[in-house]
């Protein structure tokens, strides 16, 4: 230590990676001098979550933890370290220092390796790597612990490589019922994960009260919640709840799958409880999923497995299909394996790979003089034909695509001379077509092209001059506004809605997408309520549910549309003051018991003065699912108005999406009547999703009609219409910023 020499002790290889040392490093902080053991490599490696432990040998014998948690290493050069100790202390005789020298005993375990394409791979193979675990505890003196609402927090381990995870009792908001949870150490970079769980209360019998068992998908600021029991209940000694005064809790957790930052999930195949044995289970998992990447690892990999002929055509391989054609070394046979094909049942793109493996043969597409050929042959002509018939529309399409392209490009390059306005539009409505409902079809914003997850810089400062334009000239924007406040989609009927007159305040769904409510109520009526399902591009998934705030005798219904749709997020944008005027859906304190459903308020958590988040726990009490519901509430946005700052809105749309990412639901939004705040929420959220896709048609006027298509009033005023402009103009700044710091 005097000297600062001390030996690299070399450990071997971890994780693929070789040149790893053990050694004491010196740091020094203000005059003091500071040792702390280091693992590293002088390797080059790829960024790694890892476990490290460390542990000192006392010269009593005794151990003491230094260490113990999970980090991330990045390049050459560096690793793990354990906490430094004072020079002084490492020579304290009575501590550390044993016949001249210091003990230490050390562990490294690699839990994931990031890829050079930024897809984390988990360490699933390694048994200290534990994805599950289950066990029992058992909380003793439970009636103290109730009365006094104290119950300890057990540490139950590590899974999933993720480190302090707990067990507890917690009682509900009323204070009547408890229930088991698990959580873990709410680490905001933890990923999303998709995990199995069970809680259960163990009588001394061994039996099981109120077991759950259930699949979700958990945040990191998300519990495990087990059933809740009336304490009463589970105090009553008659009912054998409690073993020698003590609650046994019975538990399970694994997970399956891991969300990383880039959206990409990683899978947890090799547990054994996760199993599908198959490649149809897997694909057919995938694509329920619609986890595109895990298809094209399959694809890729059963390539080189050797596949059997019919495997590519039954599961869409495309990379597999090229493999086996390739096998088939004649033409004869070829065909035989083809001849019982269903040729009508094949996919374009199959059909095309088929023909030109023909053509292969011999340069040229042979005919043959056989009885078996009558049938095959003109199908491959036809095939042949239609292919060369694509070739040329599509050659024409891309050169009249790319010459008006050219004249866009010009317009662009002419606006950053001061023409912003009428090239952007230009560009903005390139795609638009014929059969609009108005003179700015709502179409026109939709752009079904795969693009780079954000925006390039040079159109981005094209759309964020255009927007900063019409911001710095409100008359361009009220002339917008004047064009399209009165507009509303004649062609749909609102005969449902009619029938429920009494319960509609300003805004009647249409028919075709009105929220249809299974149930009744309790005077045998059938459920209502004031909502529309929306679509962006894709027509058949809704994005939202946009809906009046429920009245007092519509709260059953909305819980009811909430299950029976699957939603999980409520964005609820009535001020405080508009919910007084009818009772709220949800309980301030407790439970409450609606329709089919038990609603319990978790939790609640302000963010700022504009806006609080809830988290609901729903049961049915027909078949005793249960859901986690959370509920996103801002409250200074009055009717007719708009908030002081679009920052604010901004604000609040991030938190919703950063907690609805992997999740397919559509989203709830209600306001009192369900158009004009709704309609900004969409509209802004619309707009900033398709930038963030990547797409460059950005149009409010278009975007505004779009959702009025489906719902009248969606955006009431003029002032909500530039509050729109604003919100898309600072979501582009922040952009610009993130590439700029990228």
């Amino acid at each position: 230590m005097r000297s600062n020499d001390f030996p690299k002790i070399p450990i071997g290889t971890i994780g693929g990676v070789g040149g790893w040392y053990f050694t004491m490093r010196q740091e020094i902080e203000d005059i003091e001098v500071y040792y702390y053991p280091f693992i590293y490599t002088r390797d080059q490696k790829p960024r790694m979550m890892f476990k490290v432990c460390t542990i000192f040998r006392k010269n009593d014998g005794s151990s003491e933890i230094n260490e113990n948690r999970i980090g991330v290493c990045l390049g050459s050069g560096e690793g793990p370290a354990g906490f430094g100790y004072l020079i002084n202390d490492w020579l304290d005789e009575t501590e550390y220092l044993k016949n001249g020298g210091i003990t230490i005993e050390y562990g490294l375990q690699i839990e994931g390796i990031l890829s050079p394409d930024n897809i984390w791979t988990f360490n699933f193979h390694d048994r200290v790597f534990d994805y599950a675990l289950n066990g029992v505890h058992t909380f003793e003196n439970a009636r103290e612990h109730l009365e006094r609402d104290n119950f300890p927090i057990i540490p139950i381990g590590t899974i999933g490589g993720i480190d302090r995870w707990y067990l507890t009792m917690l009682p509900s908001t009323n204070g009547n019922k408890t229930c088991p949870v698990m959580f873990d150490n709410l680490d905001e970079n933890r990923p999303t994960l998709r995990c199995r769980f069970y809680l259960s209360i163990l009588k001394n019998d061994g039996l099981s009260v109120t077991p759950k068992e259930e699949i979700i998908f958990l945040k990191y600021d998300d519990s495990l919640f087990g059933e809740f029991i009336f304490i009463d209940e589970l105090l009553n000694e008659e009912n054998g709840n409690l073993t020698n005064g003590g609650i046994t809790i019975e538990y399970g957790f694994q997970i399956e799958g891991f969300l990383s930052p880039e959206e990409v999930w990683t899978f947890n195949f090799h547990d054994r409880l996760f199993d599908f044995s198959s490649l149809g289970g897997l694909l057919l998992s995938a694509r329920h999923y619609g986890f595109s990447n895990v298809i094209q690892l399959l694809d890729q990999a059963e390539r080189f497995n050797g596949p059997e002929f019919l495997t590519p055509f039954e599961y869409g391989l495309s990379h597999c299909l090229a493999e086996v054609l390739k096998e088939q070394k004649t033409l004869k046979e070829l065909k035989r394996r083809l001849k019982n094909m269903d040729l009508e049942a094949m996919s374009g793109e199959m059909m095309k790979k088929c023909v030109k493996r023909f053509f292969e043969f011999d340069g040229s597409l042979p005919v043959e003089s056989s009885e078996r050929d009558w049938l095959l042959m003109p199908v491959l002509f036809v095939c042949a034909f239609t292919v060369t018939a694509l070739g040329l529309v599509a050659a024409v399409q891309i050169a009249r695509s790319r010459r008006h392209y050219k004249d866009n490009i010009q317009q662009i390059a002419e606006q950053l001379d001061g023409k912003t306005s009428f090239a952007y539009q230009d560009l903005c409505r390139q795609r638009a077509d014929g059969g609009r409902a108005s003179k700015s079809s709502s179409t026109s914003s939709w752009c079904e092209e795969t693009a780079a997850p954000t925006i390039d810089i040079s159109t981005g400062h094209v759309v964020l001059n255009f927007l900063q334009e019409y911001l710095s000239e409100p008359t361009k924007i009220e002339a917008q506004w004047n064009g399209i406040k009165d507009y509303h989609n004649e062609e749909r009927k609102k005969t449902k809605a009619e029938k429920f007159s009494s319960q509609n305040r300003t805004i009647l769904p249409f028919d075709d997408n009105i929220v249809d409510i299974d149930g009744k109520t309790s005077d045998n009526e059938d459920y209502y309520l004031n909502a529309s399902f929306i679509y962006d591009d894709d027509p058949r998934q809704a994005v939202y549910i946009a809906a009046q705030t429920p009245a007092s005798n519509q709260i059953a219904a909305f819980w009811q549309t909430i299950w029976q749709h699957g939603v999980c997020l409520v964005v609820n944008l009535s001020t405080p003051e508009e919910c007084k005027q009818e009772k709220n859906y949800w309980p301030d304190t407790g439970s409450e018991v609606h329709g089919a459903f038990e609603i319990h308020l978790v939790s609640e958590h302000i963010w700022s003065d504009d806006y609080l988040v809830r988290s609901f726990y729903l049961k049915n009490l027909q078949n005793s699912q249960t859901r986690t519901i959370t509920q996103f509430h801002y409250l200074s946005w009055q009717k007719d108005s708009t908030p002081t700052s679009a920052k604010s809105i901004l604000e609040f749309r991030r938190k919703v999406n950063k907690s609805y990412r992997g999740r397919s639901s559509a989203v709830l939004v209600h306001s009192w009547d369900g158009s004009g705040r709704t309609g900004v929420y969409c509209a802004v959220d619309v707009l900033c999703a398709r930038l963030l896709r990547g797409i460059r048609q950005i149009d409010v006027v278009a975007t505004v009609e779009h959702l009025r298509d489906q719902r009248d009033g969606m955006v009431a005023t003029g002032d909500q219409f530039k509050l729109v402009y604003g919100c898309v103009a600072q979501e582009v700044n922040h952009l610009l910023k993130s590439i700029a710091a990228q």
